[in-house]
């Protein structure tokens, strides 16, 4: 009896062994089609995520670019330069508000003389503040920049943007402090992304 139960399991392993077999060549499979799905759509998501934070990029880019050429606030910041008054400063507090109403995310706008101080703003407490040793200066001297974010005293993430403000030669510079509910607003944007819930990294 012994010998025919073991002649039992041995045809029953012997049948099992390719239905075992073809359960882990299906398995082995399934793991590598689902692996490429996964890598497939985590590839389409940064590549979206990439295309749109480029997007806000090169609008913040644009925006520095032109508000550093508008006539009025070359021609309010020259005048100032040239002749320091309470009627000059004046009239440029004047256009740099004018100004912030047209940047809905600006949170102040402050031109800086060569030197790096401070000369105006909207933030009035900035005014008289030297800044000529900080990134953000050196970088606006240069040309427009966008590439400076630091944490404000409550902790919210501001971003400055920047560029040389010039006549025929550079007379100052513009420093714009904008949120960035832009950049945070990417990843609450599920457009492309397939259904809401889908992929953890998009929330």
């Amino acid at each position: 009896m012994a010998i025919q139960r073991k002649i039992t399991l041995l045809f029953l392993i012997t049948a099992l062994l390719p239905f075992i077999a073809m359960c882990l060549v299906i398995f082995l499979d399934f793991r590598h089609v689902l692996e490429k799905s996964v890598d497939s759509k985590l590839n389409s998501l940064a590549t979206i995520q990439k295309s749109r934070t480029l997007h806000v990029i090169n609008e913040n880019q644009e925006l520095i670019k032109n508000l550093a050429l508008t006539p009025q606030l070359v021609n309010e910041t020259s005048s100032y330069l040239l002749q320091p008054s309470s009627r000059t400063l004046k009239t440029l507090e004047e256009t740099l508000e004018h100004v912030k109403t047209q940047v809905p995310s600006a949170q102040s706008i402050s031109i800086a003389n060569v030197k790096g101080t401070i000369i105006a703003s909207t933030k009035k407490e900035l005014v008289g503040e030297n800044i000529s040793n900080t990134p953000r200066f050196k970088k606006s001297l240069i040309k427009p920049d966008v590439s400076t974010f630091y944490l404000d005293k409550n902790d919210k993430v501001i971003n400055t943007l920047v560029a040389p403000v010039k006549t025929n030669h550079v007379i100052g510079t513009i420093l714009v402090d904008t949120n960035t509910y832009s950049y945070f607003d990417i990843f609450h944007d599920y457009t492309g992304l397939g259904e809401t819930g889908d992929w953890g990294l998009s929330a």
